[in-house]
């Protein structure tokens, strides 16, 4: 692994395909200011490269994909420093979303707030039977406000609504077939974490030839 800061390393194949890995960031790759500022620096590094073709996105932990925002952190915060960490990982969302190709988020366990947010903002998201998805923060009385509003356009108003308003998670297993295809995401068995996203990788770099 080729390591572009302290949060961000990446391994490339010949394809053209690049996996970016979140580093340091605890067990359940929590976004701090630092991890957030890393990640979003690693992907405009990224994005510069013409050579990529596709790019897949995970956490180093396998217990989650990310876990949210530091919510430790965020309990320091002022207004104006909650205003930049707030817009911090805004950034980090619409890097996500001007990627130049194709992005897959890897969701093994744990998908919560900011990295809900985060995980909407890519193209396609592959997820285990047992991910899990909420957004915790509502319980503590923090709104999602940044890219939740991508919700809707993949689970419905209802669905974003309970999510955004009970704190309640969802569960992969709990997914039907018709919710799976309207959350934009595929639900797999643990094993096909690795392939699932190789094979839709190769999907995309055959259709670009």
């Amino acid at each position: 692994m080729q390591m572009l800061n302290n949060y961000c390393g990446v391994d490339r194949d010949p394809r053209g395909v690049v996996r970016l890995t979140i580093c340091n960031a605890g067990s359940l790759n929590i976004l701090g200011s630092a991890v957030i500022n890393g990640v979003r620096e690693g992907l405009e590094v990224l994005a510069a490269d013409r050579q990529i073709r596709a790019l897949v996105i995970s956490g180093q932990s396998e217990k989650s994909m990310i876990g949210g925002a530091d919510i430790k952190e965020m309990a320091g915060l002022d207004q104006a420093s909650a205003e930049k960490f707030i817009t911090g990982l805004r950034d980090l969302c619409e890097a996500v979303r001007a990627f130049p190709g194709p992005v897959i988020a890897r969701m093994p366990g744990w998908c919560l707030g900011g990295g809900l947010e985060f995980a909407a903002a890519c193209d396609f998201r592959v997820a285990a039977h047992d991910a899990k998805f909420g957004m915790p923060e509502v319980r503590v009385g923090i709104p999602s406000v940044i890219h939740a509003a991508l919700l809707p356009r993949l689970i419905g108003w209802g669905r974003a609504r309970w999510l955004v308003m009970t704190a309640e998670n969802i569960d992969g297993e709990e997914l039907p077939l018709k919710e799976s295809v309207n959350l934009s995401i595929a639900v797999f068995g643990k094993s096909y974490l690795t392939g699932e996203p190789q094979r839709l990788m190769q999907g995309f770099i055959d259709r670009k030839r």
